[in-house]
This record gives structure tokens, sequence and C-alpha cells, in this order.
């Protein structure tokens, strides 16, 4: 009677050992670098670099069932930049040339978190490049 209870609180478990607080980093044998920081208190910062693109990110994240689920802060949404963009060029037209900032949107992607390293579950658009490598943990 105990055996069944206990493989189903086992299987329900995370894996054993595993503490998703750290910082995570994917590096090429070239300039490809991605990291992806989470803290306890379930936000998060994301950066990467490819040559003089740099992009950086902060937001929220939780975790479900060995998945981890991000969502930006508003300040790197495609929406927000957008209506910052439309309200400058109200104020003046000549700046309807520079274009808009690009962020990923870190909540297209669920991630998943294994043993020591968390992966996205398809190709991401990291800003820089796109990516579906495991980042480890450090």
């Amino acid at each position: 009677m105990k055996l069944p209870f206990i493989l189903i609180l086992f299987f329900s478990l995370p894996i054993l050992g595993q503490n998703p607080i750290g910082k995570y980093r994917y590096l090429d044998k070239f300039e490809k670098v991605s990291e992806i920081e989470l803290f306890k208190n379930g936000k998060f910062n994301y950066n990467c670099h490819l040559g003089g693109c740099q992009t950086e990110i902060t937001g929220f994240y939780i975790i479900k069932d060995n998945k981890i689920k991000f969502k930006n802060d508003e300040k790197y949404t495609n929406e927000f930049l957008k209506r910052e963009s439309d309200s400058l060029i109200a104020i003046d037209s000549t700046l309807k040339n520079f274009g808009t900032p690009y962020y990923p949107d870190m909540s297209m992607v669920d991630w998943k978190l294994k043993s020591n390293c968390i992966k996205p579950l398809k190709k991401i658009d990291c800003g820089c490049f796109w990516s579906k490598n495991n980042y480890v943990k450090l």
C-alpha cells in the first residue's frame, strides 16, 4: 500500500538536488554569449552578446512541471516600445526614421529545467542570434 504512494510522491517531485536559482550560460566557440540568472523572488535577468549586439532584459518567471515560463517586464515588451516610439514621433516627426529597439519576448518559448541546465523547448530569438542550446548552470 505504501509503495504506490511513494512512487507517486517520487515522480511528482522535481529532480532530486535541483535548485533552479542561479546563473545559466550558453557560450559557443566564437563570440556568442547568452546568460539567464534566476533569483529566489521569481525575477530573472537575461543578457546576450554577439560582437557589438547586446541585449539585456529583466522580468519574472514561474516553474511548473519542470518547465520555466518567462514574462518580460513591461518596459521590454514590443507594445510598450511601440507606444513610446509613437509618442516621441508625435512630438518630433523627424524621429520616425530611427526605428524601435528590439527585445526578445521571453514568454514566446517555455524552457525545460534539467538537473544542471535549462533549455528552450524550441528555437528562441535571443535578440542577437537564434538559439536552441543548453544553458549550463555555473
